[in-house]
């Protein structure tokens, strides 16, 4: 998969839609497909902090084509990510 290409197209569309936390968890999962986990994890963050104010998202139905040890990552990292958590 071209990531570097996803990545251009995912930055425009979070620009048009600023609140909206699905191209985030894309971009974080075309970071650490590419290599920079670092930027993907916070990537995450911010997808997760968007998902925490919006309605009706829908997780695994959104990622459901993503699978394997990615899918897994993200998933914890989510899950880490949605705690309510003071201080974290």
């Amino acid at each position: 998969m071209r990531y570097a290409e996803a990545l251009e197209f995912l930055q425009v569309a979070m620009e048009k839609a600023p609140a909206d936390p699905r191209p985030v968890y894309l971009i974080a999962y075309s970071q650490a497909s590419l290599g920079d986990k670092t930027s993907a994890g916070a990537s995450l963050k911010a997808a997760c902090t968007l998902e925490k104010k919006s309605s009706g998202f829908n997780w695994s139905q959104y990622m459901e084509r993503v699978q394997g040890p990615m899918r897994a990552w993200m998933e914890k990292e989510r899950q880490l990510g949605l705690r309510t958590t003071p201080g974290r």
